[in-house]
């Protein structure tokens, strides 16, 4: 599971979704990794491709579940920028988008510690990379969600 689900949550219908999916998702991987070991790959290519789709939809599944589950629970919750995000986004932002800078900056720093440690330079990435542009800001969002290392680089 990417990300652990609080205890007070764990009975909710979202949350057993998620275990439920992520356990499935487990033994999808377990059966890839035997099936390499076993040369399936070279011997049946198809078989091999039904599980790596296998894989894909699961992964799929797992996405809209935890959104269900965040909009459900009001997760994750957004972190309190520190005074130098504030300032960066005044800087580069224009008076009429830095409220929205500002949230989309939070929400995806709240998304990026409910998952596990971080780089808290992500934030500084996030800005730059957007260069003051809302639409660009979103993007990074996005990116940094599937693997913030790579705003880093």
């Amino acid at each position: 599971m990417r990300f652990t689900i609080p205890k007070e949550h764990r009975d909710t219908p979202e949350a057993m979704e998620l275990v439920r999916l992520d356990r499935e998702f487990n033994d999808v991987l377990e059966a890839s990794v035997a099936a390499m070991r076993h040369g399936l790959l070279e011997s049946d290519p198809k078989a091999f491709a039904r599980i790596s789709e296998r894989e894909k939809a699961l992964l799929r599944q797992i996405e809209r579940a935890e959104d269900a589950y965040d909009k459900a629970l009001g997760e994750p919750k957004p972190i309190n920028l520190n005074p130098t995000e504030l300032s960066e986004i005044g800087r580069t932002f224009g008076q009429a988008d830095q409220v929205e800078a500002r949230d989309v900056l939070a929400r995806t720093l709240g998304y990026l510690d409910r998952n596990g440690p971080f780089d808290r330079r992500v934030s500084e990435a996030m800005i730059r990379v957007a260069g003051g542009d809302l639409h660009l800001l979103h993007q990074a969002a996005e990116a940094a969600k599937q693997d913030y290392r790579d705003l880093l680089c």
